[in-house]
């Protein structure tokens, strides 16, 4: 009732007052493209642990062991929790550890809007406490988005599984979906034993498919309407610091934040490379009970 009464709030709020909407401009809630990325970069740090907080103790609550870790999921650093034995346990009390992050991300993203809305300046323009909130939520609402893109075995991906009772549905529709336009092009050699997955899987992968679809269309959506303008925000900050012709404060911003983007591509690589080694080393291990990794 109170993560009710909090996201209402913020519904009326934003209603009355739609400068509180969550659009990419309001990353850049200061001059200085080095604070930005540091404020951003670390005030994530609390609130994924959060995000995951809530997935662990949802976990704990149905007597489940639970382990945090940090890896990757194609392109994306993520913070995940391992939950032992949650497909074991009855289907109705699987769907509060899968939807458990996204009542952390919902409630959060409200409360920052709240507290930007409540500090404003007594013209009406934000101040820099609301300034930075709001580039927080906004942060915080693309992680939303990002539940979106199935193929990634996002929570939401979980969920629609266990809604339709599968084991392994992506695999299974990503086969199904493969085994068509391999048939399509009279190609037999390509097409997969379906045997592999249970007659459940086989009969929902048959039209999970354009749900696979949906995910890479929110990974589009993501990048034209965020990673794009944000992208291009940032280029043009940069760019005019850099060629300004001085070597000023401005000049070091833009050359430590850069530096700061080249370490999290690096970082990037070490993780896939090291989620990778893991995932060889697996394949000699067996497990008793199996295991789910929420993001």
């Amino acid at each position: 009732m109170l993560y009710g009464a909090v996201v209402g709030g913020w519904t009326w709020a934003a209603i009355a007052r739609p400068d509180l909407a969550p659009h990419p401009g309001q990353i850049f809630f200061t001059h200085s493209l080095l604070v930005v990325q540091l404020v951003i970069t670390l005030g994530q740090v609390p609130l994924l642990l959060l995000h995951e907080g809530f997935h662990i103790l949802a976990g704990r609550r149905l007597g489940l062991p639970t382990r945090l870790s940090v890896s990757n999921r194609l392109t994306y650093i993520v913070a995940e929790t391992q939950i032992n034995g949650l497909l074991s346990v009855p289907r109705a009390k699987r769907y509060l550890p899968f939807f458990a992050g996204m009542v952390c991300d919902g409630v959060v993203f409200a409360v920052l809007g709240l507290v930007a809305d409540l500090t404003r300046n007594p013209g009406g323009s934000f101040s820099l406490t609301g300034r930075l909130c709001l580039g927080l939520a906004f942060t915080v609402a693309v992680r939303v988005l990002w539940q979106l893109q199935l193929y990634l075995r996002t929570d939401l991906y979980y969920v629609a599984a266990t809604a339709w009772n599968c084991y392994d549905l992506h695999d299974a529709g990503m086969t199904l979906m493969k085994n068509r336009v391999w048939r399509f092009m009279n190609r037999p050699d390509r097409i997969v034993d379906e045997e592999k997955w249970t007659p459940r899987d086989r009969r929902v992968g048959a039209f999970y498919g354009p749900f696979i679809v949906l995910g890479y269309g929110a990974f589009a959506a993501i990048t034209v309407f965020v990673s794009v303008p944000v992208t291009v925000n940032y280029a043009s900050i940069a760019g005019r610091a850099l060629g300004s012709g001085g070597v000023d404060a401005s000049f070091w911003d833009a050359v430590l934040s850069l530096c700061m983007n080249v370490a999290q591509i690096v970082a990037l690589v070490v993780l896939s490379r090291r989620k990778r080694r893991n995932k060889n080393s697996a394949h000699s291990l067996t497990s008793s009970s199996p295991e789910v990794e929420l993001a």
